[in-house]
């Protein structure tokens, strides 16, 4: 077993894998809909549980345990779940991927499936398509924006997430998970299914809105972005006007973080980029995306949709401003 892959799994991936598992086809063009319908065409079927007992005669009798179900899959004659609430549902996987194709492959023919499988014997199933693909001038590595759908029976809830990450295995799959900013769970309850698309449908929209970044990153690419520049769009955000004591020495060292990254060079920029405006933002996002957050809040999450957001948000007006 390789993350996760057990000898009855099987799956499909655009473009190699780490762990060459003979069972996951590796192929140089987009998984389909007929090899996504091909892993997933097994039954998962819900049946009561049963329990015994030897009787005041000494016979042994079998009786159903009250509200109490496991998940069997009958091909192969395995437990998938031990233990399931009453509440308990699957979604109809082959309905599910007949959905991916009329929702979302044919409604925007740029959006590909990267990859699917099954994992720990069939009780985990999952697909990841890939929505955008981008290079940034000066940036030498290609970044790659996917929606994951997973769930694991008897484990782990339905869940989407939006991530930079292929999944081809168990651990690759919790990878892209731990790293998405953006990500639902729904139990295995009736509903699920609706509010899985619903939530994919509003990632796959946000398409537009990923277009957009792009070319304002490919402008700031090539902004060359001087130290008054630096001072000035720093000074926008964290101001150190006026201030004194504590608030002075928060600002300045925001600053000094900032700086710091810019100056001493960042990898993946072709020569000559490094001190452009683009290089200066991601200087930013550096530091803010690693910072330490109070309470129970969510980095990633603070970074794309919370305050960090914002100062980013912000930022990039600053830095346009200059242009």
């Amino acid at each position: 077993m390789a993350a996760g892959i057990e000898e009855i799994d099987a799956g499909y991936v655009h473009g190699t894998t780490w762990h060459n598992m003979p069972n996951y086809v590796q192929q140089d063009f987009p998984v389909t809909i007929a090899q996504c319908k091909e892993v997933f065409d097994y039954e998962m079927k819900v049946v009561p549980s049963y329990g015994k007992y030897i009787d005041k005669n000494g016979h042994k009798v079998t009786y159903a345990i009250p509200g109490a179900n496991h998940v069997v899959r009958p091909d192969t004659q395995t437990i998938i779940a031990p233990s399931i609430g009453s509440k308990f549902t699957i979604i109809d996987q082959e309905e599910f991927v007949n959905w991916v194709d009329n929702a979302v492959l044919k409604a925007h023919p740029d959006i590909t499936i990267e990859s699917c499988g099954t994992l720990f014997s069939g009780s985990g199933q999952f697909i990841s398509v890939a929505i955008d693909k981008y290079h940034i001038h000066g940036d030498e590595s290609e970044q790659i924006n996917r929606i994951l759908y997973h769930h694991r029976i008897g484990v782990s809830a339905y869940s989407y997430c939006l991530n930079t990450v292929r999944v081809v295995c168990d651990n690759t799959r919790r990878l892209a998970q731990n790293t998405s900013a953006i990500m639902a769970f729904f139990k295995h309850t009736a509903g699920a299914g609706d509010k899985i698309k619903a939530g994919i449908l509003d990632l796959v929209e946000a398409k537009s809105a990923f277009a957009v970044d792009k070319e304002k990153m490919d402008f700031m690419a090539r902004m060359d972005f001087s130290v008054e520049d630096v001072n000035a769009v720093l000074e926008g955000l964290w101001s150190t006007e006026g201030k004194e004591g504590r608030s002075l020495t928060i600002a300045q060292n925001k600053h000094k973080k900032v700086k710091d990254v810019f100056e001493g060079g960042q990898n993946g920029f072709l020569k000559g980029y490094d001190k452009t405006a683009y290089a200066f933002l991601n200087s930013l996002t550096d530091v803010l995306g690693n910072e330490n957050i109070k309470g129970d809040g969510n980095i990633g999450l603070d970074n794309i949709v919370g305050q960090r957001a914002g100062i980013k948000e912000k930022a990039e007006e600053l830095i346009l401003a200059r242009a």
